[in-house]
């Protein structure tokens, strides 16, 4: 059973327990806690049933208002109680400290509300003058729950925790290129076809770049795949510092990578090129006792947002055919299309 079920079913008995541990205390206070008690554990039951609920929008929002009844019910029930008496209030003390476990991302928060709580409850009874038996009472309630609802919410956060790293992990494995850490070629077109529709809504420049290595083929023959391959990590270490975090990287497959250069011209496009090829080809790979140098073809062509029937496919087309003239024209150069 998920550990978020079995915290609420947790609740649930504890107040029936709590129940039990009234009749034994002061028999006298059954009936005034009895409603109480009724109400947290029909909470805590629906928190459990609506956990199950397949729908994530749906399980967040009644889980979040049932947090919220039972704190809130708490508040009201210590409120109304204290005129008569502050130990008949725990119950609802112990709802408000249930509930953190519901709408407190972390357990060191719970632990820190739950603390708070405790501190409260037993300042104002002494302010009220309440006997040792009254302290005895509301410390017998609070601290099992207290220490119940850290560990449950200590178990919840590391749970989430390790669910939120595998989502991330399946995230990056989907969207990202293994060999070289950018985006791969889905993942571009997807941010590109945003960046598209986003400039074009706004009226900003956009251009694409499409950089091709050199004789990779001959790298690959000469000095092997393994060396190949640092040559393809080396590139986007070498680009990406040379760009803006607004711009993004992709491989679209083998020695071939493109990039969007958001709110930049046609111009603007050919002098990042330039600078791109030229650091590219002062850099020098070293991998398997190999030194080498490399250099790449750029095409570069400025995004038409005005144009209704522009579109990625377009667009990638005139880089392609910039690229094929760059490297039809002796190689290591720029050409803008």
């Amino acid at each position: 059973m998920p550990i978020a079920r079995m915290a609420y079913l947790a609740g649930a008995v504890l107040m029936f327990g709590f129940l039990a541990s009234d009749a034994l205390l002061d028999l006298s206070v059954v009936s005034r806690t009895l409603p109480v008690r009724a109400v947290a554990s029909a909470a805590f039951l629906a928190l459990y049933y609506f956990s199950r609920a397949k729908d994530a929008a749906l399980r967040l929002n009644m889980l979040n208002l049932l947090a919220s009844l039972i704190a809130g019910v708490g508040v009201s029930v210590v409120l109304a109680m204290l005129p008569q008496g502050f130990a008949h209030g725990v119950a609802g003390l112990n709802m408000v400290v249930f509930a953190a476990v519901a709408v407190t991302p972390s357990w060191r928060q719970t632990l820190n509300g739950g603390l708070v709580v405790l501190g409260v409850a037993n300042a104002l009874l002494a302010l009220t003058s309440q006997g040792w038996f009254s302290f005895g009472q509301l410390n017998i309630y609070l601290v099992p729950s207290l220490a119940l609802a850290t560990l449950l919410s200590y178990l919840l956060q590391a749970r989430h925790l390790r669910a939120y790293a595998l989502e991330a992990e399946l995230e990056r494995r989907a969207t990202t290129d293994v060999l070289t850490g950018v985006a791969n070629r889905r993942h571009f077109s997807e941010t590109a076809e945003r960046e598209i529709d986003r400039a074009r809504r706004y009226g900003n420049k956009l251009s694409l770049l499409m950089l091709d290595i050199d004789h990779f083929k001959r790298i690959n023959d000469t000095y092997g795949h393994a060396v190949g391959d640092e040559v393809l990590k080396k590139l986007p270490g070498v680009v990406q510092p040379l760009l803006r975090k607004l711009d993004f990287m992709g491989r679209l497959g083998g020695e071939e990578f493109a990039i969007v250069l958001v709110e930049t011209d046609g111009e603007g496009a050919a002098v990042v090129a330039e600078r791109l090829r030229k650091g590219l080809a002062a850099v020098e790979v070293r991998a398997l006792g190999v030194q080498l140098h490399f250099t790449v073809s750029i095409g570069c062509t400025e995004v038409r947002v005005n144009e209704q029937a522009e579109d990625l496919k377009r667009a990638l087309e005139r880089a392609d055919e910039a690229l094929y003239k760059a490297k039809d024209s002796g190689r290591n150069r720029v050409v803008v299309g």
